[in-house]
């Protein structure tokens, strides 16, 4: 089973798609949707920024409970260090600052290096990080 779950992003062909905006899904208890180690890969994204800082742990947690031996979870989100170092630069002004942090409502804000560090806290190997601007995508494979 493949699920993605994700902000008004198109449908992915062969995954159960979550649509957050219309379907509200908590993170931390995704039995409605998938079994424990049943999942093959999970996508996440665009999600993490309406989620509550201090439940991230949990979530990440919860999630590599799904993931089969070998499975991957891949988060896309907004790098908050990226932001500010735009900022700080004079690449983005403060108004596309705030945007940026609090657009459509967003409760908190991540840097990739404390969701590499969660990851690797639950056992998951990271494979990938690649980051476009703000942007970040992390790969990770429960061994």
């Amino acid at each position: 089973m493949k699920l993605h779950v994700s902000v008004a992003q198109p449908p992915l062909a062969g995954f159960v798609n979550i649509d957050a905006a219309k379907q509200p899904v908590d993170l931390g208890n995704v039995e409605d949707f998938c079994e424990a180690s049943e999942c093959t890969q999970i996508i996440i994204n665009d999600v993490l920024k309406f989620m509550p800082y201090d439940k991230l742990p949990f979530v990440v947690q919860h999630l590599a409970t799904r993931l089969r031996h070998r499975g991957q979870i891949t988060f896309i989100f907004t790098d908050v260090n990226s932001i500010i170092r735009e900022f700080n630069c004079g690449s983005i002004d403060e108004k596309m600052l705030n945007q940026l942090l609090f657009q459509n409502g967003s409760n908190s804000c991540f840097s990739f290096s404390y969701i590499e560090r969660i990851l690797k806290a639950v056992r998951l190997n990271v494979k990938e990080i690649s980051i476009s601007k703000e942007q970040v995508r992390m790969i990770a494979e429960r061994p």
